[in-house]
């Protein structure tokens, strides 16, 4: 006779741990067996995790927002008439093998990270979609990453350029348009930004508003 066991999930600062049994949640925790059940039923939290409970796999990671990711994931590496193909799957840009099935890469992005406010990120640009090469990040840390970011080396250390321009309090553009304008990186970074003279009106008849 085979005894089923049901899942469990246990919610923290919007990273979820799944567990395949009441025990193994317990477990975890450092609890005594019922204490994460007795939780679900009563709608309290089990020290500091809120519990979800589970009837299959595909009930515990049915997140719309995940799929969403997970299909596109696939759309601009496979599909030819995907509007991003030629820059990720007509650059050799792949889905690893696990992953063209949801389940196992929600099971990843569950075990990694994954909430509502982040966004599936390759660590090596070069690579493709894979549990090795991929990490949740913000939008903002993504944008960092991108190829076409141009990455400037000042006194040894590099960083792009918006990362250099929120360091010195400086606007992007200005920063941007130094650099395309031939300034060496050093010139760039260390000239003092001058500020905006704005004219009020009637400065030059003495009257203001």
């Amino acid at each position: 006779m085979i005894h089923k066991t049901t899942p469990y999930i246990l919610v923290k600062d919007g990273t979820h741990y799944v567990f395949d049994s009441e025990k193994s949640a317990c477990d975890f925790l450092g609890v005594p067996k019922c204490t994460v059940a007795s939780s679900f039923r009563y709608g309290s939290k089990c020290k500091g995790y809120s519990v979800i409970k589970g009837v299959s796999e595909q009930e515990i990671y049915n997140d719309r927002r995940l799929r969403k990711i997970w299909e596109s994931m696939l759309e601009r590496c496979e599909y030819q008439k995907h509007m991003h193909f030629k820059t990720y799957g007509g650059n050799g840009i792949t889905v690893c093998k696990d992953w063209h099935k949801y389940i196992p890469f929600a099971k990843w992005a569950f075990s990694n990270g994954y909430s509502p406010e982040l966004t599936i990120d390759r660590i090596d640009n070069s690579k493709g979609y894979s549990p090795d090469n991929c990490r949740w990040v913000t939008y903002k840390q993504q944008a960092n990453n991108k190829t076409n970011n141009v990455r400037l080396e000042y006194n040894g250390v590099s960083k792009t350029m918006s990362e250099w321009a929120e360091l010195l309090g400086m606007n992007y553009t200005t920063l941007k348009e130094r650099i395309r304008s031939g300034w060496s990186v050093e010139k760039a970074l260390e000239t003092p930004v001058r500020p905006r003279t704005v004219k009020m009106k009637g400065a030059e008849d003495g009257t203001t508003e």
